[in-house]
């Protein structure tokens, strides 16, 4: 979300890259929506919104100025060409950081390697549960600098920053804690 509404970019290119975020949603949701419970109407009419945000995406300079696969890709609704860990520094986080933490959340989602291994092999129910609240913490880390950039980006969103002072606090201390996470590296 960041290289779609924070970073700072051209007007033209906000919007390619909204066109492609939204196209991406679709065409994931296309593609695991059982085919067989759809109706004809509903297909047709989510076929004219992904034709909706592909126009979108080709009226815009940012588009006409990408090479032909480039263009191809995000007609596909594939995400901001260019290095993830560019990407990652402009929004504030450490690469090197983020890799470990997705290696290590990937884990708990795929139930592989040490991550499976410490809820299976967790000597109580207590233990199982701490070692899923640091994944909580780690994940609290990234909506924390994501809630800051956002109360930067739209000045409405600073109103209930300050109405919510326990919610913006923690935002602040799991912001900072992502911080020294980067130190760390």
């Amino acid at each position: 979300m960041f290289e779609v509404f924070f970073e700072d970019i051209a007007d033209d290119e906000r919007e390619f890259r909204h066109a492609v975020w939204q196209l991406s949603g679709f065409v994931i949701r296309e593609g695991t929506i059982f085919q067989d419970l759809v109706t004809g109407d509903r297909r047709a009419e989510s076929q004219r919104e992904i034709d909706k945000m592909r126009t979108r995406i080709r009226n815009t300079a940012f588009f006409v100025s990408l090479t032909a696969g480039q263009q191809k890709a995000a007609l596909r609704g594939d995400r901001q060409p260019g290095a993830f860990s560019g990407r990652l520094r402009r929004a504030g986080f450490a690469p090197e950081t983020v890799h470990t933490i997705r290696r290590y959340l990937s884990g708990f989602v795929h139930s592989d390697g040490l991550a499976g291994a410490q809820i299976i092999q967790a000597n109580s129910a207590a233990q199982q549960i701490a070692f899923i609240e640091s994944c909580m913490r780690m994940m609290m880390v990234v909506i924390s600098k994501m809630i800051l950039e956002y109360k930067k980006a739209f000045t409405s969103a600073e109103a209930w920053y300050l109405a919510k002072p326990q919610a913006a606090h923690l935002a602040d201390v799991y912001s900072g804690a992502g911080s020294l996470l980067d130190l760390l590296r």
